[in-house]
């Protein structure tokens, strides 16, 4: 195992029943000669779970992951509405809360609310986690 995984590194995981599936972030990694890699893991939604990884081809799994908002928007969607497929309907590089709003409120007034509320949970969280990703326009900066 010449590249092995290290805290930081972004992996995007497909597993057999689907608990695991997303972008997740490298939090700890133990390495031992006999098993391999014992990988500690913590999921886009806010969980954290340990694999082991053994003879895998790293330079596949932590390609470059550029977390964006429509990003998070989408994950985020999925968790609190996961019968909306409206709101799974984005480009993946969108990085504006207004760009966002504005696709979601062409597509129907219901999807627009429903994005407004999103975003500002998202703003929210972010605000508490102590870090911005992407760009709110000043209508978010009164929710709370």
């Amino acid at each position: 195992m010449e590249n092995k995984l290290k805290a930081g590194d972004k992996i995007r995981l497909h597993t057999a029943s689907g608990h695991h599936d997303g972008i997740c972030t490298v939090t700890k990694t133990r390495n031992f000669k006999s098993r391999g890699q014992r990988v500690y893991l913590l999921s886009q939604y806010g969980y954290g779970f340990m694999m082991w990884f053994k003879n895998m081809n790293y330079e596949k799994m932590t390609e470059t992951m550029k977390e964006t908002l429509a990003i998070k928007f989408k994950a985020k969607a999925k968790e609190l509405m996961p019968g909306q497929d409206g709101l799974q309907d984005l480009d993946g590089d969108i990085n504006s809360a207004a760009h966002i709003d504005e696709i979601m409120f062409r597509k129907s007034e219901y999807l627009g609310g429903m994005a407004a509320v999103i975003l500002a949970i998202l703003k929210r969280r972010d605000e508490l986690r102590g870090r911005m990703i992407g760009s709110y326009p000043k209508a978010f900066n009164g929710l709370s």
